[in-house]
């Protein structure tokens, strides 16, 4: 398989990733395109032309992976936002229309509730319920075991329930 159709047919999927992992269209498309350097220049050779078998697999845990090391290295760093700085401007993160008729946006609060989980439990749950993944599939493009993505999952979705209580409909 060329890397040519590789790309094209997997960039939807590792861009709506990216996004769910960063919350906003810039770092989305600055982590979608890393995360195709990366994996194309470290394709494992899981078959006979060298492509692994499972790409969205392979391709979630490059992007996962990627996501993590720039929270880790944004920790140590300290970076300063730019809307911190005095006479700045801040980047427009809003969706472009493109995402939004392709369904890749979520509301703004689910959007929130997504970006103050931890970057874990934020990547399983993101794998899990957006990108469709099996629990095993997850499992091998977090790299952790399956006790530990269920775990993940599970607090996942109940610190979302909690930060989303807002929305529940009131019995009548």
């Amino acid at each position: 398989m060329s890397m040519e159709t590789i790309i094209r047919t997997h960039s939807a999927q590792v861009y709506r990733h990216a996004y769910r992992l960063t919350g906003n269209r810039s770092d989305a498309e600055d982590l979608a395109q890393e995360s195709f350097v990366r994996a194309l220049r470290a394709m494992p050779d899981g078959t006979s032309d060298g492509t692994p078998h499972n790409l969205d697999a392979w391709f979630s845990r490059v992007t996962r992976n990627l996501f993590l090391d720039q929270v880790r290295r944004s920790r140590r760093i300290g970076f300063v936002a730019l809307a911190d700085r005095p006479g700045t401007e801040p980047v427009d993160t809003r969706p472009g229309p493109s995402d939004v008729l392709d369904g890749r946006v979520l509301d703004a609060d689910i959007e929130a509730a997504l970006r103050s989980l931890s970057p874990d439990l934020r990547a399983a749950v993101v794998l899990r319920d957006l990108d469709g993944l099996s629990y095993d599939e997850v499992a091998a493009a977090t790299g952790a075991g399956l006790g530990t993505v269920r775990s993940r999952i599970h607090r996942a979705r109940r610190q979302l329930h909690d930060a989303l209580d807002h929305r529940a409909r009131p019995v009548r």
